[in-house]
């Protein structure tokens, strides 16, 4: 990374990067809340109307959120049009996927872990409900909002946004560490917390190799989409096989993240704020 930092930009970017990771906790509720209420107001139609199309708007929040973040994404960072990817590769891309697939069993390893700790078994059980309360509703819309929706909008703003606010004031594992602690602060409860923040390691120093933020998206869907499947689908024996699957992937999951990480990262110039 070239150029010089200063006072000055480590604020501005410690600031773009601290509200960037809190806008996450207020921005879809507020959409949702104006758009409910834009309905009422202006639309006139019936709350209880509304309360049986919760999930609809939900998707609209999303795609409001998801337009709003990649817009800001691209105004802050609209100088630095040196750095370069590698592209997107099909290979890559579907190895991403297998690493979701093991992030997803390392998560739950910790999360059976967590079930034999006193002080956390509250906390499990309520990321259970929470789970539980997502997968109320329409299957497909479900899927479209923890497997595609929340991985694009979360890897914008973590691996995007903040990420790179944060390479801008030192590079290495700075970046890495401190992208992830706050992806994991963002989900408030504590076993969710510890996994979330495993996974953001992960996704971050794909992204730094890699440049392309496709990759971490892909580990993140297919991490969330496991989840979900596991929720939704009523077959016996279905979660016990996905969380084997889980579990196996975790080797090659390893494996490939360190061979990914000795390839030579890819050369990148930031153009620095005045």
């Amino acid at each position: 990374m070239e150029g010089k930092i200063n006072i000055k930009n480590i604020l501005l970017y410690s600031i773009i990067a601290l509200a960037a990771a809190g806008s996450v906790l207020v921005m879809l509720s507020t959409i949702f809340g104006l758009i409910f209420r834009f309905f009422i107001k202006v639309m006139e139609i019936d709350p209880n109307v509304l309360i049986q199309q919760q999930q609809l708007i939900e998707v609209a929040s999303h795609v409001i959120a998801l337009g709003i973040y990649f817009i800001v994404y691209k105004l802050i960072f609209r100088k630095d049009n040196k750095i370069q990817d590698e592209g997107v590769k099909v290979k890559k891309m579907g190895l991403c996927a297998m690493m979701g697939i093991g992030v997803s069993g390392i998560s739950l390893l910790w999360i059976m872990l967590s079930h034999h700790i006193p002080m956390l078994q509250e906390s499990g059980s309520m990321l259970e409900q929470s789970s539980k309360n997502m997968a109320l509703g329409n299957p497909i819309l479900v899927i479209l909002l923890t497997a595609v929706f929340a991985p694009v909008i979360e890897e914008i703003l973590f691996r995007g946004i903040i990420f790179r606010s944060l390479e801008k004031i030192r590079s290495g594992l700075f970046p890495v560490i401190v992208s992830a602690i706050l992806f994991g602060l963002c989900h408030m409860i504590f076993v969710q917390m510890v996994y979330a923040f495993g996974m953001g390691i992960v996704t971050a120093l794909v992204y730094q190799k890699t440049r392309n933020l496709i990759y971490p998206m892909m580990i993140h869907m297919a991490n969330n989409l496991l989840s979900a499947l596991m929720d939704i689908v009523p077959i016996s024996g279905f979660e016990g096989a996905v969380n084997i699957l889980s579990i196996v992937m975790i080797i090659p999951t390893v494996y490939f993240l360190h061979r990914m990480m000795k390839k030579k990262e890819i050369e990148t110039t930031v153009e620095y704020v005045k």
